[in-house]
């Protein structure tokens, strides 16, 4: 009976240490996706629509310009610093995994567009060996700087820039309209697996989100509005892939969502990991009293 209890107990710690790594890989804000509204109405041309959702969808381009010292073992990349200059185009508000109904990319007078406009910096070493079992890159995020846009005619270009330091100048942008800007605190963490030509990534700007005049009337509730963001997805392709051992500069695509939070909380994977030993030991006590 005791082998048995043993093993049922060793069952659960690792189902629940699985749990707890899997919430712990996932989005920062993964508990939890704050709520928000959308005035679209306040778009020229676009019809009064007030939809509530908790994030949007997004497809993104970038350049990465990173930079190898030899610093490291083998000199392979060891925190080496790296640019990153791109632009989302997103795709739907969605309220979970619900799209209401809205004017964003619509056809005709009233649809519009919205877009980002993104600059990053950091530090990028290659992991070997590593757990996952394939070396990978592992790029740290510490500065950045973030601008959102409504395009009213949808008529606004965007290009990748020919290097990750050079901001993207996009045009046709006569009508565009600044939603809000988030200029510092940047952070999280990106990773290049496999032939290093595809990855995920998570960008947190941290308690530095502020609307303009405009914003506030698309972006109208809550108010305060949040003040945090979190951009996170998958990189599709990278192209040339990335190099552990030379410097490169490479095209990045790929897709994902944004949340916004109030505040940045403290890594859930400890407080999970935390609560998940203490209640299986609180049942192994338990088991122990019984028998």
């Amino acid at each position: 009976m005791k082998s048995v209890r043993k093993a049922l107990i060793k069952g659960a710690l690792s189902a629940a240490l699985a749990g707890v790594f899997a919430v712990a890989g996932s989005s920062a804000f993964a508990l939890g996706e704050p709520i928000f509204q959308v005035q679209e109405g306040v778009v020229p041309g676009s019809a009064p629509n007030l939809i509530t959702v908790n994030n949007w969808n997004f497809n993104y381009t970038a350049t990465i310009s990173q930079t190898h010292t030899s610093s490291g073992e083998g000199n392979f990349l060891n925190n080496d610093p790296f640019t990153e200059s791109g632009f989302f185009r997103a795709g739907s508000f969605f309220n979970a995994a619900v799209a209401p109904p809205q004017q964003l990319n619509g056809f005709g007078a009233g649809g519009y567009g919205f877009y980002g406009l993104f600059t990053l910096g950091g530090t990028a070493t290659f992991i070997f060996p590593s757990a996952r079992g394939d070396p990978f890159i592992q790029a740290t995020f510490t500065t950045g700087t973030l601008r959102l846009f409504v395009d009213p005619l949808q008529d606004t270009t965007l290009a990748a820039p020919v290097n990750g330091s050079t901001a993207v100048v996009p045009g046709n942008t006569a009508d565009d309209l600044l939603v809000g800007t988030a200029l510092t605190g940047a952070g999280g963490e990106a990773h290049l697996f496999g032939a290093l030509a595809g990855g995920d990534f998570e960008v947190i700007w941290a308690n530095s989100f502020v609307r303009t005049a405009f914003g506030t009337t698309f972006f109208p509730s809550p108010n305060p509005f949040y003040v945090s963001l979190d951009l996170n997805g998958n990189t599709t392709s990278v192209v040339p892939p990335g190099n552990p051992l030379f410097s490169f500069t490479s095209t990045a695509d790929g897709a994902g969502r944004t949340i916004f939070a109030n505040v940045i909380p403290e890594p859930t994977s400890l407080l999970l990991l935390g609560t998940g030993l203490l209640a299986i030991g609180f049942r192994s006590r338990r088991n122990k009293r019984a028998a």
